[in-house]
């Protein structure tokens, strides 16, 4: 899937918040399921207007993005996923 089928952003849609394209639900809202436990299926079902292959690629989209990020960096990174939602490394 290409970028712009997975997300988009949008000043005039959620104030600018990064969705699923084509859609009003932030992609926060997955990453806030998944870290309560709740499994892919149990998103999909409160959010039926995302498809299944938005939500994979987006999740394998962020673990590149993360990925290419400590790949780069010696001395840790800052990895922001999404609005609200961050990881620290700490590599040495």
């Amino acid at each position: 899937m290409k970028k712009e089928q997975i997300v988009s952003q949008d000043p005039r849609v959620m104030h600018g918040t990064l969705v699923f394209a084509g859609t009003r639900v932030p992609v926060e809202s997955l990453i806030q399921h998944l870290v309560a436990g709740d499994s892919l299926d149990v998103f999909l079902d409160d959010f039926p207007t995302v498809s299944r292959e938005q939500a994979v690629a987006y999740l394998q989209m962020t673990l590149e993005f993360a990925n290419a990020r400590i790949e780069g960096s010696q001395n840790g990174v800052y990895i922001s996923v999404c609005e609200g939602v961050s990881w620290m490394t700490g590599m040495t």
